[in-house]
């Protein structure tokens, strides 16, 4: 049997098109389909940009307690480098002994320890599935050890690596937890937990803790970065958060730039990434909606100078010690 190439295209055309007419009346209705397309796009932008407008007007007459006090440089991880590890008790100590007020910690929640512990990577899952977090002095570091060594009288931004991964009742048991630990030093009313998931950060918010929304939207230069602006403005309001956390961008290809800046002029901002650039720094701090920054990325940078922080940094530990800290079985 020989293949006909011309009966086989026939049949396709056949199975593809069973009404003779339909393929016209596609082609016809196109331009129809993208008319009404632009038409609903076009509305659903104004109604974000009217509702962002509105927004705007409630935002402006908001008041809070959001932190607004200098120097406004946190220390992401702490001051680490020389032997001292990241996110360790050793590296948010030296930062606040530096005269940082505040830091930024990454920490996860374990369901199934029922309990948050302080790393940046993601953990290792062995074939049990038992996770396994980075380890701090040759062992992982429960968030609650860490405000036990360092939380008295300091301000803490909270990455929350895994909010949005977590079922409803982990999430509940979650809480619960993060009530015991929050209470080391009273330091869930010097904490704001940082979460990209709106629904899930509300429920933190509705209980009581600080919450900023992290967002990831493009660079300004981009078409449509104002309306993304524009849903996170309006995301924000209605959750009831208490900031907005964004990275910078780059000092040539800026994210928070002068039309992010305006559009966001009535948010406390909590801004991550920030270029090391001496000018920005100081441009930064300037600006009354910028409340805390983080300087630099995955490098620990430390520009308090530039915020008259001249306290010097006491002498660390020797290189690759670590301090005593609580046994693991103690809980407060």
């Amino acid at each position: 049997m020989t293949f006909n190439f011309c009966q086989a295209s026939s049949a396709l055309k056949r199975w593809l098109l069973p009404s003779p007419g339909l393929g016209r009346r596609l082609v016809r209705g196109l331009p129809r389909v993208a008319l009404w397309s632009s038409v609903i796009l076009l509305v659903l932008a104004l109604g974000i940009k009217g509702l962002g407008a509105w927004v705007d007007g409630r935002l402006s007459k908001r008041s809070g307690d959001v932190y607004a006090l200098a120097p406004k440089q946190w220390i992401p991880r702490g001051l680490y480098g020389e032997g001292i590890q990241q996110n360790s008790v050793w590296s948010i100590r030296r930062a606040f002994e530096r005269g940082a007020r505040g830091v930024e910690v990454d920490f996860h929640y374990d369901p199934d320890r029922d309990d948050f512990f302080v790393a940046h990577d993601y953990p290792h899952i062995d074939e049990m599935g038992r996770r396994s977090y980075t380890k701090s002095g040759g062992k992982e570091l429960p968030l609650a050890d860490l405000m036990s060594e360092t939380a008295e009288r300091h301000w803490f931004w909270f990455d929350y690596k895994n909010l949005g991964h977590l079922e409803d009742d982990q999430t509940a048991k979650a809480l619960k937890r993060l009530e015991v630990v929050a209470s080391i030093h009273g330091v869930k009313g010097r904490a704001y937990i940082e979460g990209s998931d709106p629904f899930l950060l509300a429920r933190y918010k509705q209980a009581g803790f600080r919450t900023i929304l992290g967002i990831h939207p493009v660079a300004e230069r981009w078409p449509g970065s104002s309306l993304l602006l524009d849903v996170a403005k309006i995301l924000f309001w209605f959750g009831g958060y208490d900031g907005i956390a964004m990275g910078y961008g780059t000092v040539e290809n800026p994210v928070f730039g002068p039309s992010a800046r305006e559009s966001l002029k009535n948010v406390p901002m909590f801004l991550f990434h920030v270029p090391p650039d001496q000018k920005l720094v100081k441009e930064l701090v300037a600006l009354p909606q910028v409340r805390v920054m983080l300087v630099g990325r995955d490098i620990s940078v430390d520009l308090l100078d530039l915020e008259n922080v001249s306290k010097p940094l006491e002498k660390g530990p020797a290189r690759g010690a670590q301090p005593s800290i609580a046994p693991d079985s103690v809980r407060p």
